[in-house]
């Protein structure tokens, strides 16, 4: 196979992340739940939060009764997306395969999780002082260390050929002759 990751590996680390993903969480769900945080030092704690929304609060202008189903098609329709640019891409890009793999899992972690609780368990809470950034969790790590090597992928690799991931312009329309200009009278 050479340069490519085989199918079989890239299953195995899709199953990997898929596993940490689920079993971290499910210890967030027994250990931590109706529990005051776990400090592990002054900038980092585990701390269980039932997740109804997406990173950063961004569907929050979305009535929570709507909500639900809003992000659980945006989530689907996002990994599809995904499976088929993998589909296209996978065999002769060995990283953008992976951070595909990567993000998929992420995504699917996250999709199976508010499928079967109806939100997110994140439990990872990073601070300094009285700077918080948003709880998150493993499959959250997945997505961005996967969008991550894509972009590395895509504008750092040398050893491969330039990657297009862009659509062509649309073709110009057909150029009409400018009409003949009026004659002018003599002054």
């Amino acid at each position: 196979m050479g340069h490519r990751f085989s199918l079989w590996g890239l299953l195995g680390l899709a199953l990997t992340l898929v596993g940490c993903d689920a079993s971290t969480k499910w210890m967030a769900v027994h250990h931590l739940k109706e529990k005051a945080p776990m400090e592990v030092n002054s900038y980092f704690d585990f701390r269980y939060v039932e997740n109804h929304d997406v990173a950063f609060h961004l569907m929050r202008w979305i009535p929570t009764s709507a909500r639900f189903y809003v992000i659980l098609a945006l989530g689907i329709l996002t990994s599809l997306v995904l499976i088929t640019l993998f589909i296209l891409y996978a065999r002769r890009y060995r990283w953008l395969s992976v951070g595909f793999v990567c993000i998929l899992s992420g995504a699917f972690g996250n999709i199976s999780d508010r499928i079967v609780r109806g939100f997110v368990v994140d439990f990872i809470h990073v601070h300094y002082y009285h700077h918080s950034f948003p709880v998150f969790n493993v499959a959250d790590i997945c997505v961005s260390v996967g969008i991550g090597i894509v972009m590395l992928a895509i504008f750092h690799a040398p050893h491969q050929p330039a990657l297009h991931l862009t659509i062509p312009p649309p073709p110009l329309p057909p150029h009409k002759p400018y009409p003949k200009p009026l004659p002018t009278e003599p002054r």
